[in-house]
């Protein structure tokens, strides 16, 4: 599993890249009523307005993760503590049970590959 997980930090990111672009396409619409409104203060109360955007904003986050864990495999020259590994897995398998059809499977995977980390 060890020389998978030097692939960990572009697997998030490619996971991050794919849920921000279904998010744009899959809430284009919604997207442009919050841009036409003026975007500040826009979507408290408004579910399909704050869906859409935690939905974008969870791709970020993913992305700053990804980025996190290429700096700390590739600058610090450290392997990815298995914690994170046991995060994902935890926090894909609740969102998985939530939601079965979703991309929670991506980082399942992703947090197996991390969590079976071996020096």
């Amino acid at each position: 599993m060890i020389k998978l997980q030097r692939y960990s930090p572009l697997m998030m990111e490619l996971t991050a890249y794919i849920h921000s672009a279904l998010g744009i396409v899959l809430t284009w619409d919604i997207l442009r009523l919050i841009g036409s409104d003026g975007i500040v203060n826009t979507i408290i109360g408004q579910h399909d307005r704050e869906a859409a955007f935690w939905f974008l904003f969870g791709g970020a986050m993913m992305w700053l993760l990804a980025r996190f864990m290429r700096w700390t495999m590739v600058r610090q020259h450290l392997p990815l503590p298995v914690s994170l590994g046991w995060h994902l897995i935890v926090l894909s398998v609740i969102g998985a049970i939530i939601m079965p059809i979703s991309g929670f499977w991506l980082v399942l995977f992703q947090g197996i590959v991390i969590a079976w980390n071996r020096r």
